[in-house]
């Protein structure tokens, strides 16, 4: 077998990394319709700018040209039978591929509605949102996220009231249980460097390789300054987590149609692909794609290699 030349592996990797992601799988969007009969329990009423019909047809407007193939939807509705409404309403639209629902956790109704909706293979997890404080470290919590790793599902969190040290008490009660915390673990870029409190909050989830940190949401901040365009001012924030989570433990989301009040679409992607350039083209697939088919497991409803 003909060996290659320094200069002709040089090229190839120029080429890769000019190239950029074979596939973008975007992780989080939220798709709703607040004219429904029901109306819905979120977006509130009085915001303005998200309170609209949102479906599979106006993302696909919004990702025309960005190099989106898949996306997942995450359910930031409470309500159990709206899991089944996003299901349904994502079918047939074969870019818009799974379903992070909603659940009762640490409540008497959860392991029935897990059993039901872990019968679709397009169910791959349960986002928590808001649930009491002393739920956290609950026998009944820790009973069902058990239930979830039995399940191979996974378990999306917002920031919200939780703490990285909640994460890391879950990681090693449930060690088989990938957890993906949600919007850089709720790091908020400000152009300027992390303060040492957060990045020693951060770090203690560094060891727990079941935690994955979803790279989404930052785009919000763009139209607060005009320094936000640039990836210098998402930098530190950046680094911080790539630093704790390395390449394998992080993955792409936008959190549209939310992201629309900082800039388009594809002014976040487009800086989230200049950052990973500087990192390589492996490091730039796995994020892209890569984990997000291992974190939630999408080889059952897609196919990528």
């Amino acid at each position: 077998m003909k060996t290659l030349g320094p200069l002709t592996l040089l090229i190839v990797s120029v080429a890769q990394l000019l190239a950029g992601p074979r596939h973008i799988i975007d992780t989080h969007i939220h798709i709703y319709d607040p004219s429904r009969p029901e109306g819905v329990p979120w977006p509130p009423k009085n915001a303005s700018d998200l309170y609209r019909p949102v479906y599979p047809k106006d993302y696909m407007k919004v990702i025309k040209g960005t190099g989106v193939d898949y996306t997942v939807v995450v359910e930031a509705s409470p309500w159990i039978e709206d899991n089944q409404w996003v299901l349904d309403t994502i079918q047939g639209h074969h870019n818009v591929v799974a379903l992070v629902g909603n659940l009762p956790i640490g409540q008497k109704e959860f392991e029935e509605s897990l059993k039901r909706f872990d019968k679709d293979d397009r169910f791959v997890g349960i986002r928590l949102r808001r649930i009491p404080k002393e739920l956290y470290r609950s026998p009944e919590l820790i009973e069902d996220l058990r239930q979830l790793a039995k399940r191979k599902l996974s378990l999306d969190v917002m920031r919200a009231g939780v703490t990285p040290a909640d994460l890391a008490f879950w990681a090693e009660k449930v060690p088989n249980l990938t957890i993906i915390a949600n919007h850089g673990i709720g790091m908020n870029p400000n152009g300027h460097p992390v303060s040492e409190e957060e990045r020693k909050e951060i770090e203690v989830l560094r060891k727990h390789r079941n935690v994955i940190c979803k790279v989404s949401g930052l785009l919000q901040p763009l139209s607060k300054s005009p320094d936000a365009h640039h990836l210098d001012y998402y930098r530190p924030v950046l680094d911080l987590i790539w630093d704790v989570f390395g390449e394998d433990r992080v993955i792409y989301g936008s959190n549209w149609p939310v992201s629309d009040k900082g800039g388009e679409y594809g002014q976040y992607l487009d800086i989230m692909k200049a950052y990973l350039a500087e990192k390589g083209d492996k490091a730039t697939q796995k994020y892209f794609w890569r984990n997000a088919m291992k974190h939630y497991r999408l080889n059952k409803v897609i196919g990528l290699d």
